[in-house]
């Protein structure tokens, strides 16, 4: 009986903090399928298959990029719109 009470409260411990740790990992860091805050896609024209070309926009300035499933290539800088 006393193993029991001591497995359950073991278990009623170690349960909420691995609840927080996983709460504070998402929470604070960029895991897989959290976009980038910094980083947006503006547009997609699909030119093949599993081929694309991306505008993208990194904090002020935008890129061009050429997407292939064994590379990115950069093909232009856009020049930023500031006044």
């Amino acid at each position: 009986m006393t193993n029991l009470l001591h497995a359950i409260l073991a278990l009623a411990l170690i349960l909420p903090l691995i609840v927080l740790v996983i709460y504070v990992l998402k929470r604070f860091s960029n895991l897989p399928g959290k976009p980038a805050k910094s980083m947006k896609i503006i547009d997609r024209l699909s030119i093949g298959h599993k081929e694309y070309i991306l505008v993208v926009q990194i904090e002020q300035e935008k890129l061009v990029l050429g997407v292939s499933p064994h590379a990115f290539n950069t093909l232009h800088v856009l020049k930023s719109e500031q006044n």
